[in-house]
């Protein structure tokens, strides 16, 4: 019924969230250059739970157009800024980025070309949205199906052990981030400990199943129809989660401010595209 969906979203949220609040923590405690293992093993985490809360959400509103509300907020809005404050380390970002050779700002699924720089399909209405969605399931369970039956696939995790959920053998989701240097001693897990790759062969960092990846696209499709409807939101300096423009606002003003009392003569210090007249501005 509703009341078994409403549990299954908020179950897959409360997940979801666990493994944000230990990327948190991880970048926080971050020091050097080097991505670890226990880094990318989260994102793909994360990838996965991101996916998995979308699809239940779908089920739960069904042709409706009812938002999910989580802690008073939309769920669906707040997850495209959810792994932003990775900016917030410029070193983990760059190395992250040379890493993964793509950006994760507004990037929740973690993959190369996420929400606006999608390649350009037409938006549908939200029951083309649930009819896609189900074909997706029905066509990704008969792959696992198969997989069963070769004895390629491990048993699933039991409900509500999250520490399990990473057993999950999603060959596409998992392999995304592994890269083709994630065994290096550079990316190991433990000073002078390799990263043992057992997940199956190396692949690029931009590679995900195609199934995999039609279940990506249509939930970036449905968080961006969302995002229509009630408008985007981003995070303020103090982490809150406001309209973009407002957010948006507050950051112009903060770099605008840098050049309070500034003499004419001496460069600005604000960001280029705010002085774009000015002396050896940005």
């Amino acid at each position: 019924g509703k009341t078994d969906l409403e549990f299954e979203v908020l179950k897959n949220i409360l997940l979801r969230e666990g493994y944000i609040e230990r990327l948190e923590d991880y970048v926080d405690k971050y020091r050097g250059t080097a991505i670890k293992s226990q880094f990318l093993d989260l994102l793909d985490l994360i990838r996965i739970s991101t996916v998995e809360v979308c699809e239940c959400i779908i089920k739960w509103r069904g042709p409706r157009t009812d938002a999910f509300t989580w802690n008073g907020i939309n769920y669906l809005l707040k997850i495209p800024s959810d792994l932003d404050f990775i900016q917030k380390k410029p070193n983990l970002n760059k190395s992250l980025q040379r890493f993964l050779s793509f950006d994760v700002a507004r990037n929740p699924f973690v993959i190369p070309l996420p929400m606006e720089h999608r390649p350009n399909t037409l938006l549908q209405s939200t029951n083309d949205f649930y009819r896609s969605v189900s074909l997706l399931e029905k066509s990704e369970r008969r792959r696992r199906e198969k997989e069963f039956e070769k004895g390629l696939r491990n048993p699933k995790p039991k409900a509500g052990d999250p520490s399990k959920y990473h057993e999950i053998p999603d060959a596409g989701f998992t392999n995304m981030t592994m890269g083709g240097s994630r065994d290096d001693d550079s990316h190991a897990g433990e000073p002078g400990e390799p990263y043992r790759n057992d997940r199956g062969p190396k692949t690029s960092s931009s590679f995900v199943g195609d199934t995999d990846m039609l279940r990506i696209r249509e939930c970036e499709k449905m968080i961006l129809q969302e995002e229509e409807m009630f408008g985007k939101y981003d995070r303020d300096f103090e982490n809150r989660i406001v309209l973009a423009g407002l957010a948006e606002r507050e950051r112009f003003a903060k770099d605008l401010k840098a050049d309070d009392l500034r003499d004419l003569d001496l460069p600005a210090h604000a960001r280029k595209p705010l002085a774009p007249f000015a002396d050896l501005s940005g």
